[in-house]
């Protein structure tokens, strides 16, 4: 006898959708021969990963002992950029700068330096300055309000 199981759900778009399971398969592992290629692919990101994060590790320590994050870059082919002043939220970050890096960025003391593992590399950051927060505006009133009334 054949199992069927169908569930009828409603999604936050108010659409119907309706999923039938003719049948289930027992999980198995796939043999190399099917997977040798994805396996090998994943192999070389990893170890490429692995080698951006030693060398990023190894700019950083750099820049901690005192050489010029400029030079350190060009040796190695890379860009500095500056980003705006930012919020905790990322609010004013450049596009460059991952999500990792702004918490990081309000961890550390100024004129710290941290890796930061991004998809396919790693950020080298380095925090240059502390600005005190604008307390003034509209922002912080709602917010203030909206305190009051938790």
């Amino acid at each position: 006898m054949q199992t069927v199981i169908q569930l009828y759900f409603h999604s936050k778009t108010h659409s119907i959708f309706v999923i039938r399971v003719d049948r289930i398969i027992d999980p198995r592992l796939q043999p190399l021969s099917e997977i040798r290629n994805q396996v090998i692919q994943n192999w070389q990101a990893q170890q490429r990963r692995l080698r951006i994060e030693e060398s990023a590790h190894k700019i950083s320590e750099r820049i901690r002992l005192g050489e010029e994050f400029i030079t350190i870059a060009e040796e190695f082919g890379l860009t500095v950029t500056t980003s705006d002043p930012m919020t905790r939220s990322g609010e004013g970050a450049k596009s460059t700068v991952s999500r990792a890096a702004v918490s990081d960025l309000f961890n550390i003391k100024k004129g710290e330096v941290t890796v930061v593992p991004i998809p396919g590399g790693a950020q080298v950051v380095r925090l240059v300055e502390i600005m005190p927060a604008d307390t003034s505006g509209d922002k912080v009133e709602i917010l203030g309000d909206e305190l009051v009334r938790a």
